[in-house]
Parts: C-alpha cells; structure tokens; sequence
C-alpha cells in the first residue's frame, strides 16, 4: 500500500500536468492568480498527510500542550482579569494550530521537491530535519511557559 502523502503528492503533480500555466521548476514558480487557491489547497493537503503520517508524536505532543496551556491560560486571564496572554507567533501557532504549525516547517522541503532539486527519499529526511529544527526549541518554549 501506498504511503498516503504520496498519493497526494500525485495528485499535486496531476494538477500540475493539468495547468500548463502553472511553472515550477529548479528556478522558478509561478501560480497564477486563478488557480492558486486550488493549487495550494493540493499542496496543502500533500503537507498535511505527510504531518500525519510521520510525524504524529510531535503532533500528539503539541495538541497536549496546546490544550494545558489553554486550560491554565484561560484561568490567568480570568484571575488577573486580562483581556490576552502575548506568547509570540510561532509558539503561539503550535499551541492552537499545532497541525498547521507543523505544515509550515516542510514548505520549503516540499517546493525543493516539486522543483526537482530533491527525490522523495531526501525530501522525507529534509521534512524530518526541518520539523525537528522547528518543533523541538517550540514545544521546549511552550513546555516552560506551561
């Protein structure tokens, strides 16, 4: 059986091949206006079964997190009668969107690979690197904060 990322990375390449317009190669990407929404929605999706399919425990870690420091958050404000708690932007992003925190660190890995510069095997070891770069210094942050 196939991995499911890679069913939705062919079905990102189908639309590809499906809009001529659509240009992406070792130097250049260009999506026009019209078909951007739809292009990014397969790309997105390519992301986000990668995120579920190999890298679960950071997943499962940060939606944890996310959750107790809601929980605790949610107790300060009230307490001390604050209106937000400031925490930064990508701490933030994991602890309330934890799966689409994770998708923005393999980005760049995927786009290497749609631009050819990478197979799939160095794509899943550069997504494995770049959500270990990401996550690890993150969640230490939202864990002390906590």
């Amino acid at each position: 059986m196939a991995e499911k990322w890679v069913e939705s990375y062919e079905d990102l390449k189908k639309f590809i091949a499906n809009h001529p317009e659509i240009k992406i190669d070792t130097k250049d990407v260009l999506i026009t206006q019209e078909i951007r929404a739809e292009f990014y929605r397969h790309f997105n999706a390519v992301r986000n079964t990668l995120i579920k399919e190999y890298f679960t425990m950071e997943l499962d870690k940060a939606c944890e997190l996310g959750r107790a420091y809601a929980d605790i958050s949610k107790i300060v404000q009230q307490d001390m009668s604050l209106e937000a708690i400031d925490i930064g932007s990508s701490l933030n992003g994991l602890l309330i969107e934890p799966l689409e925190s994770l998708m923005s660190a393999v980005y760049t890995p995927l786009f290497n690979l749609l631009r050819g510069r990478t197979n799939e095997k160095v794509f899943i070891l550069e997504a494995q690197k770049a959500v270990k770069d990401f996550f690890q210094p993150i969640f230490c942050e939202g864990y002390k904060r906590w």
